[in-house]
């Protein structure tokens, strides 16, 4: 069996990153609030960038419909998600220092879970409001910034909330001031008007659901490498002290739209 070593495992990064930067992320905890799709990717993103310290937060079961985008594989259908996650950062990494939390962020930990992490992933799922604002409330009190990635069809974007930028709820414009409608009849407008312009092609999905067309908005693993990609590097920029976009700026990627023929 080959003997683990971290340089020669982020040796390729350099000189992207120089050896100080590297030690800087190996020191950095990341919290990974959400275990599936966008959340399983960028923690093995995470793994493979040198982040040698992460919490993973998670209470949801992989299920069979999660292979198409996210971070796991058939064998673990059935297991928790942070638990199987944990498994999979250890093959790439294993000398990363994991704390796994099979349970959904609450009131209960999300002080401690905020309090102990120097870079914060929001990969909670939409229809978890109440958890989504425990995390950004928590994260604000403590003037931590939250990287905030989403994936929308073939593309991924991602919003970092500063302590004073506008948070999730202002930039749904959302009427009451909270996330339970995200999915109503103004999605559009609302999403639109401050997140930066969703792909065409999805808007139709969009509309689908909020007229009650479709259940379900459709995710593929581009949109979610996308997305992760995008919280991965804005994790490092943060880990490194470095400046970052900060809310309202939005940052998408959307390969489907730019390969269309000129």
């Amino acid at each position: 069996m080959a003997e683990f070593e971290y340089d020669v495992l982020v040796s390729r990064n350099f000189p992207i990153l120089s050896k100080e930067d590297q030690q800087k992320i190996r020191q950095s905890r990341l919290l990974i609030a959400g275990c599936g799709a966008i959340g399983s990717v960028t923690a093995l993103f995470a793994a493979r960038i040198g982040f040698g310290r992460m919490i993973l937060v998670d209470a949801d079961i992989v299920e069979l419909k999660n292979l198409n985008r996210q971070g796991f594989v058939f064998d673990d259908v059935g297991s928790n998600k942070a638990q199987a996650l944990a498994r999979h950062v250890q093959d790439i990494n294993p000398n990363c220092v994991l704390d796994v939390l099979p349970h959904f962020l609450g009131p209960d930990n999300v002080e401690e879970l905020v309090a102990r992490a120097d870079v914060i992933i929001d990969a909670i799922d939409m229809l978890a409001p109440e958890a989504i604002e425990l995390l950004h409330a928590e994260s604000r009190k403590r003037r931590k910034c939250v990287v905030a990635p989403f994936n929308f069809g073939w593309s991924g974007a991602v919003v970092v909330i500063g302590p004073e930028s506008p948070g999730i709820a202002d930039l749904m414009r959302m009427a009451t001031g909270s996330l339970d409608n995200v999915l109503d009849e103004n999605l559009l407008t609302r999403v639109q008007s401050t997140l930066g312009q969703i792909p065409e092609y999805f808007a139709k999905y969009g509309q689908d659901v909020t007229i009650g067309e479709s259940r379900k908005l459709p995710h593929t693993v581009t949109g979610v490498h996308q997305g992760s990609a995008l919280a991965i590097v804005a994790a490092v920029r943060l880990a490194l002290g470095q400046p970052v976009a900060i809310s309202p700026q939005f940052v998408i990627m959307d390969p489907w739209t730019a390969l269309n023929p000129a």
